[in-house]
């Protein structure tokens, strides 16, 4: 049962970075989208769709909800925080993340 419930979170996930990406097209962002977005992989986008809805998201929430293992997500904030897209406010309990671009 844990399997299906896993399986069905990601499937949403990848579903609303879907409509996320269609919503940006929608309005205007067509091109910026298409240029920026091209140096990211998919779970890079979706961890910038979580984090944006939910700024104090913690790696291991991410990880989660990605059903990835937390340091591929440790991997993939590192490469968004070294890419501008993303960065870290406050300490490590307590603070939250920003984009800094889409």
């Amino acid at each position: 049962m844990r399997g299906k419930k896993k399986s069905s979170e990601i499937q949403k996930n990848a579903v609303f970075c879907e409509e996320k990406r269609e919503e940006i097209e929608k309005f205007g962002g067509k091109e910026r989208w298409s240029e920026r977005w091209s140096e990211i992989n998919e779970s890079q986008s979706k961890i910038l769709f979580l984090v944006q809805n939910h700024p104090a998201i913690s790696k291991t929430e991410l990880a989660n909800q990605l059903g990835i293992n937390p340091s591929v997500v440790q991997k993939n904030l590192n490469t968004l925080k070294k890419k501008g897209f993303l960065k870290r406010v406050g300490p490590a309990r307590g603070g939250h993340w920003e984009i800094i671009e889409i």
